[in-house]
């Protein structure tokens, strides 16, 4: 089978993820999931190629609880895919997936739906191809490789791989959900990676997530640069609050990525796996920095270490005040130093963010 592109690699994140397969009846479900979560479910019957979507489920206090991906699977019958109309699977953190199951039964009483733990089913894997970073458009839309005509002479509903551009950033490549039983249809020619791959790759992106980010505030930790929330879909839980920050306050903390290393020079590529880019990810280094004080030259706090996966990671930092211009982006913890990184993404979603505050003043000033 022709491709259109050529893919770097793949790398297995099943290790990490939970799938949760949420059936029955499919309206029922859409409103009690609408009204639980931050994103408009609404998106998937205004766009028929929409796949995906990111989104967090958040506690009265606006606080979150769970991130996770909504995936529309596909069926393959006589040969023809088609979406599969009566479900949605949620792709989450496998440590948090007892207590997301738990929190969703709650809004599921004397409802018409089913929850099945889907894990085992399936494998989930992440792909990586520059004509997939480059189409921002098709954040969370499918991406069909399947020669369904395998199946024709199946007389009954098949599942077969889910693949769409990851709905948080197009940078982070295809991801794809696989019945444990089938193999991608992809080019053999893509080389396949460790997980940690994956892990550093979102982590120089500046995109936390799962346990990481639990119990932070929705917009420290990026939910409406990652395209995960809605303004105009109405009331749901944890609502207040985020409506009430992004229409009159500001966040002066985000998160922001790190390399551990005192090299000013140091030159990188938004893509580390990139077979022509520099590597920049140390996978020897095997400190946890995990709550340690960012510190600037001044022995000022900048922020503080959130997660760290070898000698990259993220921390909650004030952006506002250290710039993203500024020429000395560097930071030291207790016994190492490192740099602050902003990718050409994260940089121009925090200039529109700041573009925002600038309107947000100028209003406020005219009173």
């Amino acid at each position: 089978m022709n491709q259109p592109f050529k893919f770097h690699t793949f790398l297995n994140c099943k290790t990490e993820k939970l799938l949760v397969q949420v059936g029955r009846m499919l309206r029922e479900f859409q409103s009690i999931l609408q009204g639980i979560q931050t994103n408009d479910m609404n998106l998937f019957s205004q766009k028929s190629s929409k796949a995906a979507l990111y989104t967090q489920f958040l506690n009265p206090q606006g606080r979150i609880i769970f991130d996770a991906l909504i995936v529309r699977p596909q069926v393959v019958v006589q040969g023809e895919l088609k979406i599969k109309e009566d479900e949605y699977w949620i792709d989450l953190e496998s440590k948090q997936g007892a207590d997301f199951i738990k929190h969703i039964k709650k809004y599921c009483l004397r409802k018409r739906v089913s929850l099945a733990d889907f894990t085992n089913k399936v494998d989930v894997i992440t792909i990586y191809s520059d004509l997939i970073m480059q189409q921002k458009e098709k954040e969370g839309d499918y991406w069909n490789f399947l020669d369904s005509s395998i199946y024709e002479k199946t007389q009954e509903e098949i599942y077969t791989q889910v693949c769409y551009s990851d709905p948080r950033c197009s940078n982070i490549g295809m991801r794809c959900i696989v019945p444990s039983q089938d193999k991608l249809q992809l080019d053999k020619s893509i080389q396949e990676k460790s997980q940690d791959i994956y892990e550093a790759q979102r982590l120089i992106l500046g995109i936390a997530q799962g346990s990481e980010i639990a119990d932070r505030l929705p917009f420290t930790v990026n939910l409406d640069f990652l395209n995960g929330v809605s303004f105009t879909k109405g009331c749901y839980v944890g609502q207040e609050l985020t409506a009430r920050t992004y229409h009159t306050g500001i966040v002066r903390r985000r998160v922001v990525p790190f390399i551990i290393g005192d090299d000013q020079k140091l030159q990188f590529q938004n893509n580390i796996i990139n077979p022509s880019g520099i590597k920049i990810y140390d996978p020897n280094f095997s400190e946890s920095l995990e709550g340690e004080a960012m510190l600037d030259k001044n022995q000022n706090e900048i922020g503080k270490i959130l997660y760290n996966k070898g000698n990259v990671g993220v921390g909650l930092v004030k952006y506002l005040e250290k710039g993203t211009d500024n020429e000395d982006l560097s930071f030291q913890t207790k016994n190492f130093k490192g740099q602050l990184i902003y990718s050409s993404w994260l940089n121009e979603k925090i200039s529109e963010y700041v573009k925002i505050i600038k309107e947000k003043e100028e209003k406020a000033a005219m009173f």
